[in-house]
């Protein structure tokens, strides 16, 4: 009975760490597709384009990393559970 009972316990923290890696995974996708460029109006009116970025590039390419990188550790904890 107790290996059943730990089976059990096993699998529900498997899905309790899969739903939190999508979450997590799901919110970085969200706020990646918010971070935006703008260009200053004043500058492209007159025939110049600099942009204003609010996020450095550098720092958006990190957060699709660990979107990704949350990715992989889902697809990995969902194929454990099957087992």
């Amino acid at each position: 009975m107790l290996c059943c009972s730990s089976s059990m316990e096993s699998r529900r923290d498997l899905q309790t760490l899969i739903e939190r890696a999508w979450g997590l995974h799901d919110g970085l996708a969200e706020e990646i597709k918010n971070i935006n460029i703008y260009f200053c109006r004043f500058c492209s009116e007159h025939g110049r384009y600099y942009s204003i970025v609010e996020t450095p590039f550098q720092e958006k390419e990190g957060l699709i990393a660990i979107k990704d990188s949350l990715k992989e550790v889902g697809n990995v904890l969902m194929i454990l559970q099957v087992r």
